[in-house]
């Protein structure tokens, strides 16, 4: 039975039509909700229908899923037996597939405390360039055999395979969430406290810093010490500034889902080192239509997200890219290549290739590469 179509793109339904596609097509690269345009904007397939939960087993903190699955329907089968992805996957409002958030490696404000998606992958089963069935990992926690493929796949944007399915392991929600504001005197005050605050023996779930000078954390646990941690805090840290909201769950929703970039704008993300930001910062500051940049530095300040209108960042996050030394990923928007700085060719991707993809069906033609 041939595969169905969702716009242009061929939908298959099963891996018997998705291998006869990757066997036929010069090009492949897949596409699940369109959340992340930039990456997906050249695919030749799409994974929607490859979606549903294969297996979970809450009593094991383990759940199975198809590549194509929503996000959210992740999130809902979790929630009713009180368990969540604690990397709060983005983008989950937009549509994101499970599939294409490991592809693009990409995790939301619990990474601060809990780590990122590629913590959290078990297992891995994904197609090869000449349509083979390969199994990474394991549907245990308590596994270590062989080569890590499922960390192999966290970011790789489709390079080596097509993802039909991942397993991961959850955790169980907090009981009870607070999250505090702070408003410093200049952005290096914010610098400052916020990298104090990231040592600090705190247990901070999410801290995240947003210019001109804001700085907002998460904490959780039992309801009875919740306000009693807030109020030590407020006294060591944020004196008259600390804010504290309460509940505040839509907020972080909202955070994951980059609700302060705007839907049309582009977006971009850039992995540095907390001590950047100040450099980073001075650097934005300077640009002609700086005004209409918008970052926030998540993770206590190790990735920064910058969103604004496309020619404008096209033009300046290369020149940041330089300053900082720090490649970046396009997520949104109009880019030439999602990989902004690049990366050289090396001799472990040669041999990836030519192992998983030996027809090179998973690379750009040339004229999609320069």
């Amino acid at each position: 039975m041939p595969p169905s179509q969702v716009g242009e793109r061929p939908t298959p339904e099963s891996e018997d039509q998705l291998k006869e596609l990757v066997l036929k097509l010069p090009y492949v690269k897949a596409v699940g909700g369109g959340s992340k345009p930039a990456l997906s904007r050249d695919a030749t397939i799409s994974m929607a229908a490859i979606r549903g939960v294969v297996d979970y087993l809450p009593e094991e903190y383990t759940i199975s899923v198809r590549a194509g699955t929503p996000v959210q329907e992740v999130m809902a089968t979790l929630e009713e037996h009180g368990q969540f992805l604690p990397f709060d996957p983005p983008l989950s409002s937009a549509g994101a597939t499970i599939g294409g958030t490991v592809a693009a490696g990409v995790s939301g404000p619990g990474r601060f405390r809990y780590g990122g998606v590629r913590d959290f992958l078990l297992g891995v089963t994904f197609m090869s360039g000449d349509g083979r069935i390969i199994h990474g990992g394991g549907k245990v926690v308590k596994n270590a055999a062989g080569f890590d493929i499922p960390k192999l796949m966290v970011g790789g944007l489709g390079a080596w395979g097509l993802i039909t399915e991942l397993t991961f392991k959850v955790f169980p929600r907090a009981m009870e969430t607070l999250t505090a504001e702070i408003e410093t005197a200049s952005w290096a005050d914010a610098c400052r406290l916020g990298h104090e605050l990231a040592l600090a023996p705190l247990d901070l779930l999410c801290l995240e810093l947003a210019p001109p000078n804001k700085i907002c954390l998460r904490i959780g646990g039992q309801v009875s010490s919740l306000q009693e941690r807030s109020e030590r805090m407020r006294r060591s840290y944020g004196g008259d500034s600390w804010k504290q909201i309460q509940p505040d769950a839509l907020m972080w929703q909202d955070a994951a889902d980059f609700a302060w970039a705007g839907d049309t704008n582009a977006l971009v993300r850039m992995a540095i080192n907390p001590k950047q930001m100040e450099l980073a910062e001075a650097t934005v500051t300077q640009w002609s239509r700086a005004d209409e940049v918008q970052r926030r530095y998540g993770v206590g300040g190790n990735v920064l997200w910058m969103s604004g209108p496309d020619e404008v960042l096209g033009e300046s996050v290369p020149l940041l890219v330089t300053v900082l030394n720090r490649p970046a990923l396009a997520i949104r928007g109009t880019w030439d290549v999602a990989r902004i700085g690049g990366r050289p060719p090396n001799v472990l991707a040669e041999r990836l290739h030519s192992v998983f993809d030996p027809q090179r069906r998973f690379v750009p033609p040339k004229s999609q590469m320069a």
